[in-house]
């Protein structure tokens, strides 16, 4: 089986690019959603963050101060690459309080204890459709 590991990490962006059409376009259509509806320190989960790519734009929204961003992943590969990417974009201030989880959500039992939340964006594409 298909598995996100540090193979899959190093080759994501060009991709995701190439296999998920619409990718960019939905992650600016979540940002335009976030432009409207979030308020400074809204407290937003992001499943499926991979990299981050929808975290990052979260976090370069100027109008939108500091929110409070929780990045969920079923791969250990994914968010290690997350936490290099955003210490090399400059983001070494957020690091620590940008709490990034790995959570396995591969079946349908399975719940996830997340605070009460004002956006969340998802990445289920890697899930089979009865389980989205």
């Amino acid at each position: 089986p298909f598995e996100f590991n540090e193979e899959v990490v190093r080759v994501f962006d060009d991709m995701i690019s190439r296999s998920v059409p619409g990718y960019r376009a939905s992650i600016e259509l979540a940002m335009v959603l976030a432009a409207e509806i979030c308020q400074p320190n809204d407290h937003i989960y992001d499943l499926g963050c991979s990299l981050g790519a929808a975290t990052f734009a979260l976090l370069n929204q100027k109008a939108l101060p500091q929110l409070q961003i929780t990045g969920i992943d079923k791969s250990i590969p994914m968010l290690h690459g997350f936490q290099k990417i955003m210490q090399s974009q400059g983001h070494t201030a957020i690091t620590d309080s940008l709490p990034l989880h790995y959570e396995s959500i591969n079946h349908q039992q399975h719940v996830l204890d997340l605070e009460e939340a004002d956006l969340v964006t998802m990445a289920l594409q890697s899930f089979k459709e009865k389980l989205r």
